[in-house]
């Protein structure tokens, strides 16, 4: 078998993709005997067959039966008294038998549009036209019929791969097949056998060819077409091959279109073209929402690298499904319905038909009625097995979040939705590596629809559901570029705090100040969510600064535990922070954006303790694990002793003395007082210190305090304004057992002869949480 490499066929632009399908399809169907077979390989089409280079190039110029390609329905079809008739009269004369399939089309389309009186184009009666098309040519012209229109209950669909019926704009596909077909074979002016045979060399194997026209392509090859910016001068003339124009129609028969209607459906039968999806303006640089409104459609080109015959091809088209497995669609059932499934379709395997890649054309208005073929994207088909894990179950949701977030959607909603599905996508092509970005996009999205919360319930959107722990396990690697940032984010996100007990307990997880997300039903074994049915006060998160925020929620929390009598600051979480980030915390060294957009993303896991999640929560915290916290620098002393005013440490109600979470250092349980808090927040560190000072004291404990304010002990304070707010926004940041003991370590005294050390202090034996 000869290997022969098409250098003019590559795969882009798309009349270039088509050709290589029109020489493989001609070869395999009018000579067998070279069994051929064709595959891509660095973007050009490969050969395999028996023939030489040679005798394709005679089997093209001497034996080559063009495919009847006619559109009497339309304008300038060459059938009307004011249309270019050079092609189709020059090919109804020709007397060869390879063009007698061409040439008895043409007359039996002469014959209907006479039998029925049509001798102009009309619209009112092209349906009646194509019905008459259908059932009285030869069957020789039915490959081509399939391919240009197909009849539905509710009147002729056109798929877009060839305009509307065989033209684009004005600009007739099929008369300007009619003019190459003529003068390539000299049907009206005699040929140039040389020049044939070079025009042919240029289209199958790149070569080199000069003095080109600018003949019309239409929209299968934008640069192609000429005009501005498409040459060095201001304006380029356009260069086409005419061997290119027949072999890319002669190629675009590859694909049959097919009326499809879904059981239990009472619209129309809608179309359906092979690998042919709605368009969305996502998942490439240059995409802009307005785009989609002037888009056709897409349709995504596969692409093989191992050698397939023709007929392995045309079954993979005919079958034409990209499946998204795994989720449970309102509309569509499985099917890839717009681009956003496709690419999850790819990820998923949906197809595994040996593709190794999708070429993504987007057909988009250029001027008037005219449209291109863009090439938007490549993508190589992986399989991604956490797409299918992590968004067959949000996948109704986020089908009903896109489809009412249209025009009268607010702008918040627009953007978050746009965002979500360029997520999507990142997952579906990334993994891994961007399911912490999409959990983020789902935290946007869940901000927005909370400020659009009456929008949402008019919509019947309801919030999303708590997420599995299992998204833990691989958000991880997403967020390995902000690990501190990750670790505290996650050690707020899963606070689960019930305030009180009985029924009037109120079960409060961090989500709840963020969104009016009704969060009395987590309360059973299934997680679920709902919007808010009268204003609260506890959502009170705000957008002008995470400390600002923070300082709101923790203020709140205390306002709770008063309400419901608590004895202590209560801090139930999955994930406790580690002193040493709470540290680049307070110091300003944390990147507070990216902070806040994970934590409003991993707020939507359910936290609620199971099996599941402490085997998640370990798999997340090694994944963002760090080596620097061996240097396990300590928080400043303003927020060791404030936080151990906050203690979260009770006694066992039953009488037996048991401290429930113990330290060797630290067994008190301190109320909870909002005034040192208040304090602290304002930026008035000094004041607050004295007062934690003086409410330990009264406790029974000697703090560590200084006696004069000196510089280097209002630094190993931290009594500034902005480090005292900081720090007050730290104290929400739950921590465990071993990381309170070691602030109870330092704080405090435990002899007549301990001193307060000014130096940059770390402490050596804390446990990292």
């Amino acid at each position: 078998m000869n290997q022969i490499t098409l250098s003019g066929c590559n795969v882009t632009p798309l009349d270039s993709y088509l050709k290589a399908l029109g020489i493989l399809r001609l070869l395999a169907t009018q000579a067998p005997e070279a069994r051929v077979r064709g595959c891509w390989k660095n973007d050009i089409f490969i050969l395999e067959t028996e023939w030489t280079r040679e005798e394709i190039l005679d089997f093209f110029l001497n034996r080559y039966a063009p495919t009847p390609v006619i559109a009497p329905w339309n304008g300038g079809s060459g059938f009307y008294p004011k249309d270019q008739k050079s092609g189709i009269d020059a090919v109804s004369k020709a007397t060869a038998p390879r063009f007698a399939p061409l040439r008895e089309t043409i007359l039996a389309a002469k014959s209907i549009l006479g039998r029925l009186g049509i001798s102009e184009k009309s619209t009112d009666r092209k349906a009646e036209l194509l019905d008459a098309c259908r059932a009285e040519l030869p069957d020789v012209a039915l490959n081509w019929l399939d391919c240009a229109y197909v009849l539905t209950e509710g009147g002729p669909k056109y798929p877009a791969l060839l305009g509307t019926g065989g033209n684009d704009g004005r600009l007739d596909f099929t008369n300007n097949y009619l003019q190459r077909v003529a003068g390539i074979f000299g049907l009206a002016d005699g040929v140039d056998p040389d020049r044939s045979q070079a025009l042919l060399r240029g289209a199958l194997f790149g070569e080199v060819v000069p003095g080109l026209g600018g003949a019309a392509i239409g929209q299968f090859s934008p640069l192609a077409c000429g005009g501005p910016n498409t040459s060095s001068s201001f304006e380029g003339s356009g260069n086409v091959i005419q061997w290119n124009y027949i072999l890319m129609l002669e190629g675009a028969m590859s694909f049959a279109a097919a009326a499809t209607k879904r059981l239990g459906s009472i619209t129309d039968g809608r179309l359906a073209f092979p690998f042919c999806v709605r368009p969305r303006s996502v998942g490439y640089g240059s995409s802009a929402e307005a785009e989609t409104g002037g888009t056709r459609c897409e349709m995504w080109m596969p692409l093989w690298e191992r050698p397939a015959s023709y007929a392995e091809i045309h079954s993979l088209f005919a079958e034409g499904r990209v499946q998204v497995m795994g989720c449970n669609r309102q509309f569509g059932g499985l099917q890839a319905q717009d681009a956003v499934d496709f690419y999850r379709a790819i990820a998923a395997l949906g197809i595994d038909r040996g593709v190794t890649a999708f070429q993504r054309y987007a057909f988009q208005m250029r001027n008037g009625l005219a449209y291109f073929a863009v090439a938007l994207d490549r993508v190589p088909v992986v399989a991604h097995s956490e797409v299918q894990a992590l968004l067959s179950p949000i996948d109704s949701w986020m089908q009903r979040l896109r489809q009412k977030a249209g025009d009268n959607a607010p702008a918040s909603i627009k953007r978050a939705v746009r965002r979500l599905d360029e997520a999507v996508i990142a997952l579906s092509t990334q993994g891994g590596a961007a399911a912490m970005g999409l959990l983020e996009t789902l935290g946007e999205c869940d901000a927005a629809l909370g400020n659009s919360h009456k929008w949402a319930k008019d919509n019947n959107i309801r919030p999303l559901a708590p997420l599995s722990p299992k998204w833990l396990e691989f958000v991880g690697e997403g967020a390995s570029g902000n690990r501190v940032e990750a670790r505290l984010a996650a050690s707020l996100a899963s606070l689960n705090t019930y305030f009180g007990k009985g029924k009037g307990s109120l079960f409060m997880p961090l989500r709840g100040h963020l969104v009016p997300v009704d969060i009395s039903n987590w309360k059973g074994s299934v997680a679920s969510a709902d919007w808010l049915k009268t204003d609260s006060n506890n959502q009170v998160w705000r957008g002008g600064g995470l400390v600002d925020s923070l300082l709101a929620v923790m203020r709140r929390r205390l306002i709770l535990a008063g309400m419901k009598g608590e004895s202590a600051l209560l801090q139930f979480s999955a994930i406790s922070a580690n002193l040493a980030d709470i540290a680049e915390f307070i110091d300003g060294g944390v990147d507070e954006a990216a902070l806040e957009a994970m934590l409003r993303g991993l707020c939507l896991i359910d936290w609620r303790y199971s099996p599941e999640l402490a085997k998640a929560s370990g798999k997340f915290l090694a994944d963002v694990a760090d080596e620097s916290l061996r240097s396990k620098v300590m928080p400043p002393l303003s927020f060791a002793l404030t936080r151990l005013c906050y203690s979260p440490k009770r006694r066992d109600a039953g009488g037996s003395g048991e401290v429930l979470s113990g330290s060797a250092h630290f067994d008190v349980e301190i109320p909870p007082v909002p005034m040192i808090f208040n304090r602290a927040a304002a930026g008035e560190g000094r004041v607050a210190l004295e007062l934690a000072s003086h409410r330990l004291r009264s406790s029974g404990l000697a703090p560590v305090t200084p006696v004069r304010w000196r510089d280097a002990e209002r630094q190993a304070f931290g009594v500034g304004a902005e480090a005292s707010r900081r720090a007050a926004a730290a104290l929400l940041f739950p921590i465990n057992t071993k990381s309170f003991d070691a602030l109870a370590k330092r704080a405090l005294r435990r002899g007549e002869g301990d001193t307060l050390n000014t130096s940059k202090e770390t402490e050596q034996e804390i446990t990292p949480a």
